[in-house]
């Protein structure tokens, strides 16, 4: 690259949720999380602190989301009701920082045509840019192959908006692995959201749904390697016709060069996304932090641009950003 300044960064995978609906994620969470926790929530319902800590990073556009299980109670899920009020919310907030801000809307995507009529409402009249869903059903037994799900993966194809497949914490399985630590939370997160995209390909929803884009985290890329296994990678791969692999793109959720190189060679630089999982994973990011990880993963000047924010932008339809 000639300056690694250049090419604007979006950060497709930040959270921010409305507060007057506070997450409750971690309201069971162990004592020794709790710390974490505070910080997290408090960070989470900020969204000056969303704001500032993109100017201070350099960050030209951060995409917001607000999945259901992160706002629900383990166990339970969101009226409609509330789901409106946080689409509503979240609508004013990008609407006031139009270019710095993007939506994309929160959906239950078990609640069938009542969930489709909705992201329908976000994307028409409230201009939000695509929709966010749980990854499962709570509990994790439903997987989006579910025909419930198929009323709002039909309505995001024909509006030719994003699905962000988000990660759960699986009944059960969660746990299961809890003996681990943190690393084993986010195994059976990864875990489940690599099983709903693999359904999704071993299923004809993509091929009746020609137009449907899936965005799933660096959390779910285990689907890619097992898809290996089976011949699904083979609907994705870079080297796969491009009426094929055209449904799945993957942010990086951080920036780690090797883990960047991997989706690079099995989907393509031009269907991958920077995402940092903010303010869980990481509370900040910085530009310049970022372009360096994708040169350090041997990305060329034009594929750096892309993965920074071309294919953000090109995917949420934004006008692009000016650099620098």
């Amino acid at each position: 690259m000639s300056e690694i300044g250049s090419p604007a960064v979006v950060d497709f995978h930040v959270h921010y949720v409305d507060p007057a609906h506070p997450p409750a994620l971690w309201a069971s969470a162990r004592p020794e999380v709790a710390a974490l926790r505070e910080r997290t929530v408090r960070r989470i319902v900020d969204l000056d602190d969303v704001l500032a800590s993109a100017e201070a990073g350099g960050v030209a556009t951060r995409v917001l989301n607000a999945p259901p299980s992160l706002v629900a109670a383990a166990g339970t899920t969101l009226t409609a009701r509330v789901i409106r009020e946080i689409n509503d919310h979240l609508a004013r907030q990008v609407a006031v920082h139009p270019g710095r801000l993007v939506g994309l809307a929160t959906i239950d995507a078990w609640q069938g045509e009542e969930a489709a009529t909705e992201l329908r409402r976000a994307v028409t009249e409230l201009h939000l840019s695509g929709a966010v869903v749980d990854a499962a059903a709570s509990g994790g037994d439903r997987l989006l192959d579910d025909p419930a799900a198929y009323p709002t993966l039909r309505t995001a194809a024909e509006l030719g908006v994003p699905v962000f497949v988000h990660p759960i914490n699986p009944r059960g399985f969660t746990d299961q692995l809890e003996g681990i630590g943190r690393a084993g939370t986010l195994l059976a997160r990864g875990a489940i959201d690599a099983a709903s995209l693999l359904a999704l390909l071993n299923s004809r929803v993509v091929d009746d749904l020609p137009h449907l884009r899936i965005v799933i985290p660096l959390i779910g890329a285990p689907a890619l390697l097992l898809g290996t296994f089976t011949g699904l990678t083979a609907k994705i791969s870079r080297h796969a016709p491009e009426h094929l692999r055209r449904h799945v793109y993957v942010d990086t959720m951080g920036f780690d060069p090797a883990s960047i190189r991997y989706l690079v060679d099995v989907v393509g630089a031009d269907h991958v996304l920077v995402g940092s999982d903010s303010p869980i994973v990481a509370e900040s990011i910085h530009r310049d932090e970022v372009l360096a990880a994708l040169a350090s993963a041997g990305l060329d000047e034009a594929e750096v641009a892309a993965v920074a924010g071309g294919n953000a932008r090109r995917l949420l339809g934004i006008v692009e950003a000016a650099d620098g």
